[in-house]
């Protein structure tokens, strides 16, 4: 059975869910296109534990994922949810701001122009499955000319 943590954890990442459709057809109603879905991975399928730098496989597959976005014209907003708790060197905040800043990097290094890259924040709340740190990648509003 659940414990009563991971019960409302999943709760509420139904509640997102349900929350980014209901936003998508408001949207939709109003002549708005159609969102993308937000890409989230795992830190760590992306770095290695409790470090900032991406790993090649990490590379790989943040490259993959963000494929998509490579020819859009809307900002990037990067946020991180969670923590890694198999941090060393580093504390929450410099390590989840640390790898927002190596995607971002990477991002930039891959082509994708730096001022259509937001780093929106870091939310040190578990990750809605307990899973710890996820780096939330979603397109925001077009880049003004």
């Amino acid at each position: 059975t659940n414990s009563p943590a991971e019960f409302s954890k999943t709760v509420a990442a139904e509640i997102d869910k349900y929350r980014d459709a209901m936003l998508a057809e408001v949207s939709r109603q109003f002549g708005g296109r159609p969102a993308r879905t937000a890409i989230e991975l795992r830190a760590a399928e992306l770095f290695a534990p409790g470090e900032a730098m991406l790993t090649p496989q990490g590379q790989i597959r943040l490259r993959a994922a963000v494929r998509p976005y490579m020819q859009d014209d809307r900002i990037i907003e990067l946020r991180s949810q969670g923590q890694d708790r198999a941090r060393q060197r580093f504390d929450d905040w410099d390590l989840a701001a640390a790898r927002l800043g190596a995607v971002a990097r990477a991002l930039k290094a891959q082509g994708m122009g730096g001022d259509r890259l937001l780093i929106r924040g870091l939310d040190q709340a578990d990750s809605a499955d307990g899973q710890g740190q996820v780096i939330r990648i979603a397109p925001g509003e077009t880049v003004k000319p």
